[in-house]
């Protein structure tokens, strides 16, 4: 299986879930869930509220001998911190290498080729107030798409009082899957190894889960 199927499979199997009872289900194209305006890569257009608690402030890091560097994306609404050596896919890029539906938002891409990190905000609904709620949904969303990829580590965490959905998959490919919610829509940042990787990589993608910061309440 070659990486942009994975990729846009990890990123389809998380529309096998939604929040059914959720108090709040925007419909696709629904205003509500695209305002403020969402801006890809800290785009110039991104208009913070002056009456927002300001967000955490991400800095580099090195972990495991890897340099760690903040990212901005969606308008600043979203940072993490991604590796030094990985390059972003440019616009036209994801357009070549995803001509679907399932075109990720972003794509981060070590220089071998060998590791991705893959950031999707989905159009389906999902809010901050339910994101542990639908954990079991989810698990079970993953276990029907990839049953050949036993789970390593399955979790519910808070990062800044942020709830995420934490799973790392091991079999055919590994990936490491975070989850929450940006926008009242489902939010999935995805670690991609097509090979085996090095213990040093695994402990670079969990820093990068438990210092995103997002700065967004809903």
């Amino acid at each position: 299986m070659d990486a942009t199927r994975l990729i846009v499979g990890l990123v389809l199997a998380s529309s096998l879930f939604c929040c059914d009872d959720s108090p709040r289900k925007p419909k696709v194209g629904d205003p509500s869930l695209y305002e403020p305006p969402i801006v890809r890569n800290g785009g110039s257009n991104a208009s913070p509220s002056s009456s927002a608690e300001p967000p955490r402030t991400l800095r580099p890091a090195v972990v495991s001998g890897i340099a760690l560097a903040p990212q901005s994306l969606f308008g600043g609404k979203l940072r993490i911190l991604v590796p030094q050596t990985f390059s972003q896919m440019s616009e036209a890029s994801l357009a070549q290498r995803f001509p679907g539906s399932a075109r990720p938002d972003a794509v981060f891409e070590s220089a071998d080729g060998n590791m991705f990190i893959v950031v999707a905000l989905l159009t389906d609904p999902l809010i901050s107030s339910r994101v542990e709620a639908e954990f079991p949904a989810a698990k079970r969303a993953l276990a029907a798409a990839y049953p050949d990829c036993p789970t390593r580590i399955e979790t519910v965490a808070k990062v800044d009082g942020r709830t995420w959905m934490r799973f790392d998959l091991d079999g055919e490919k590994r990936a490491m899957i975070a989850m929450t919610s940006l926008h009242g829509r489902q939010l999935r940042i995805e670690t991609i190894f097509i090979e085996k990787p090095e213990q040093k990589w695994i402990d670079a993608m969990r820093k990068m889960w438990e210092t995103a910061v997002i700065a967004d309440g809903k």
